[in-house]
């Protein structure tokens, strides 16, 4: 698991692109044109739908979020801890479909 963690940071030095688009908790996010920005508070989750099948799926800081793939073109993101990563989503040619820029925020004050 390390290992992977290790290469997915690596392969993603060179992935920095960000979007308008914008998810909330408990909320579903169609992926198309490549570029996002999704906002979770930590322990919310959203769905993930891609315009066409992914191959492999790139986490920056596995600290932040982990994922779980629902099917070959959908993607649960679940928010571990505060802050910001990237997930690149992959298809099986080796062409990136997606960036996105995950954050999770800090809880605020109750």
């Amino acid at each position: 698991m390390q290992t992977r963690h290790s290469l997915i940071v690596a392969l993603l030095a060179a992935q920095f692109a960000m979007g308008p688009a914008i998810s909330r908790a408990r909320a579903q996010t169609e992926i198309k044109g490549g570029h996002a920005s999704v906002n979770l508070e930590p322990g919310g989750r959203t769905t993930l739908e891609i315009d066409r099948p992914f191959g492999l799926v790139l986490i920056g800081d596995p600290r932040v979020i982990d994922f779980q793939a629902l099917g070959k073109r959908s993607l649960l993101l679940k928010a571990l801890g505060p802050g910001t990563t990237n997930l690149v989503i992959v298809d099986k040619g080796g062409i990136v479909i997606a960036n996105l820029r995950i954050v999770v925020h800090n809880p605020g004050p109750i």
